[in-house]
């Protein structure tokens, strides 16, 4: 396993997550779980992002997103070009 910054657009997100029955292109969360997220995206925006998110690399080169969905879509509200994920 090894840690890097990986671009967004490689990565593919879980299909079967707990937020993955949402519009995730659109970012159409309910409220609550838009909330949470924004907070997770600013408390990076202020603090860092310390913990990767783990991706599952695919054989036509993208990544599978086995964990840290959450982190995924704060970077996404924030604009991120790149993600900390431990690739396996």
């Amino acid at each position: 396993m090894s840690t890097a910054q990986i671009e967004m657009a490689l990565i593919d997100t879980l299909t079967d997550g707990p937020l993955s029955s949402y519009p995730a292109k659109a970012l159409a969360f309910p409220a609550a779980v838009m909330d949470q997220l924004v907070s997770l995206a600013n408390e990076i925006t202020e603090r860092g992002n310390n913990r990767a998110v783990v991706l599952k690399k695919q054989i036509n080169g993208r990544f599978e997103l086995s964990s840290g969905e959450g982190r995924y879509y704060a970077h996404q509200i924030l604009g991120s070009k790149t993600i900390l994920a431990v690739t396996a």
